[in-house]
């Protein structure tokens, strides 16, 4: 290896714990992501919880706003534009991103309230009893589809593509002056879908010059609503036209470190707009207990969809707050590498195998995986989020040491852009054997906190046991009123819509089978937590789960203001 090669991985022989035995750590070769704490001076523990039970209805206020959507127009607007750009979108690396918005993520506002309540801000962690874990860079690669390669979001605009955002200044101010007075996404989408052929003098040259305004415009969209969502959260945002106008043009932007950013800054705020869905798909790829029943496989996806975003769609499992609590407490198990071969797969058989930087410069793959490996600061649109991967190793494959302290470099974006790019010649790695476990030392180190959390891992049991749910398959289910009389109760069945019966009775539980279009590779469900018996009591007026509230909202725009229990998206 070359003396000017800077290790992203340090190979080491270390007594290390592997599996759910710990009672026999063993010596063995081990993979760590740097950098490692001195052993002299361990860092300090994240500050546990200062309550140890789950968040109640209304006892934060939470203002996240904006979820992923996919309206019939937008759909209507893929299928028109992917004939055309398919290539370019490969090239670019947002291919599956943008397939991957024509499927709907149901959003679960209590898995993400509880999600929050384990968030350290210090750390860019989820700090659980059992140990940290985070969304990576690779997550946002995998589950968005998002380019870890390409150049900042806010890098500054060339003066070749002054035109081209030019021209989309146009398109929104000319609906800020139509009758919608704003350039918002039904409106941004119909000017184009139908408005009727232009007869130009300029020939092909005109015709190309609109099929590229009408890609940029596309792309504005999907990065205003999809990927880099800012309030006001329903219109096409002035800031994304210069990234759109790169990516039209084939010139590759890394959104993945901009998009994790902004989910970060919503963790630690529990305020603002970001790609959520991956938040949740994040969970439900990691925590088999909360995960809804999958109604897509990769072997039934024969549309060209990402089968990992396919897989997700239009499916949800309405779940206790405390049993979702209980679950993050103490998951039965916790998938540290779900994903496989739809990653960076490392080649079978290549494990601890070195890569050097000349191996690098020749990959994107290699390289986007070295951009993985590493501290970092993320560069969004408004805000600089500090990356630890090596807080999390082992959702990358390697083994977890103690983590060492990273300065932090965030004083500006072009400073903080700095510590993400790297140079491939310069850097080298070494492929992780998968089969990771932690230290010793890292087990000594963590056990303060752990046991700090003991009894609040306890009482999380006993009611993870108490609230577990019965996943019960049902045709049909009766909900009786704790007032009402034989007129009153409603019987749900096939011949009745979900949105029918919602607006009657508080669905306590139940299946019913959707009346919502969709993909005739998918069985669409809706899918909530069954008691043991198909008749249910419930006083009218009464939030689910006892706890009294006002009726459920279904904005897409708001996701949470003050608590009110689990919304519906509601989009076509």
């Amino acid at each position: 290896m070359s003396n000017e090669e800077e290790l992203l991985v340090q190979e080491s022989t270390a007594t290390d714990i592997s599996g759910a035995d710990r009672s026999h750590p063993t010596a063995r070769s081990a993979y760590f992501l740097l950098p490692r704490a001195d052993a002299t001076r361990p860092p300090v523990l994240p500050s546990p919880r200062r309550s140890g039970g789950p968040f109640l209805h209304g006892e934060i206020r939470v203002e996240w706003r904006g979820w992923l959507s996919s309206s019939k127009l937008w759909r209507c607007w893929v299928t028109k534009l992917r004939p055309l750009h398919e290539g370019l979108w490969k090239r670019v690396g947002i291919f599956d991103a943008i397939l991957s918005t024509t499927w709907r993520v149901r959003r679960d506002e209590d898995l993400l309230l509880q999600l929050a309540a384990f968030w350290s801000r210090e750390t860019g962690t989820f700090v659980f009893p059992w140990g940290e874990a985070t969304v990576t860079l690779e997550d946002v690669a995998v589950l968005g589809g998002l380019p870890l390669l390409g150049m900042p979001v806010c890098a500054a605009l060339p003066d070749a593509l002054r035109g081209d955002v030019h021209a989309l200044e146009g398109v929104r101010s000319a609906l800020n002056r139509s009758k919608s007075k704003k350039p918002n996404y039904s409106s941004w989408v119909k000017y184009f879908l139908e408005r009727p052929p232009e007869t130009d003098a300029g020939g092909d040259r005109g015709d190309k010059a609109a099929g590229l305004l009408e890609h940029g415009a596309f792309l504005a969209m999907w990065l205003s609503e999809y990927v880099l969502p800012s309030p006001p959260c329903d219109v096409v945002l002035a800031r994304v036209l210069p990234i759109a106008a790169q990516l039209a043009r084939g010139q590759p932007v890394a959104l993945a470190p901009a998009a994790l950013a902004s989910i970060y800054k919503c963790l630690s705020t529990l305020a603002g707009c970001a790609p959520l869905q991956i938040l949740q798909l994040w969970v439900w790829e990691r925590f088999p207990e909360l995960r809804p029943e999958k109604k897509v496989s990769a072997h039934n996806n024969d549309n060209g969809v990402p089968a990992r975003a396919a897989k997700w769609h239009n499916v949800r499992e309405l779940l206790d707050p405390r049993y979702i609590h209980a679950v993050f407490m103490s998951p039965g198990r916790f998938e540290w590498m779900p994903y496989g071969s739809s990653s960076f797969g490392v080649p079978p058989g290549n494990g601890g195998r070195r890569v050097h930087g000349q191996d690098i410069a020749r990959s994107e793959e290699l390289l986007a995986m070295a951009l993985c490996l590493h501290p970092c600061e993320l560069v969004g649109i408004d805000c600089i989020e500090q990356y630890c991967p090596h807080r999390v190793a082992r959702q990358l494959g390697f083994d977890q040491d103690v983590p060492g302290d990273v300065c932090r470099v965030n004083s500006d974006p072009v400073a903080a852009w700095s510590t993400y790019k790297i140079e491939a010649r310069s850097f080298a790695f070494i492929f992780p054997n998968r089969d990771a476990g932690v230290t010793v030392e890292y087990a000594r180190w963590w056990e303060p906190y752990s046991s700090a959390c003991a009894a609040h891992v306890a009482n999380a049991a006993r009611t993870k046991k108490l609230v577990h749910p019965s996943k019960r398959m049902m045709e049909e289910a009766t909900v009786v009123d704790l007032q009402s009389t034989s007129e009153d109760i409603v019987a749900i069945n096939d011949n009745e819509s979900l949105k029918e019966s919602e607006k009657d009775v508080e669905v306590a539980a139940m299946l019913t089978k959707s009346s919502e279009p969709v993909n005739e590779n998918v069985e669409v469900a809706e899918r909530v937590v069954c008691a043991r018996t198909p008749y249910y009591l419930r006083p009218f007026g009464q939030a689910k789960y006892g706890q009294a509230g006002p009726s459920r909202r279904n904005s897409d725009q708001e996701f949470f203001s003050a608590k009110t229990g689990s919304g519906d998206d509601g989009n076509d």
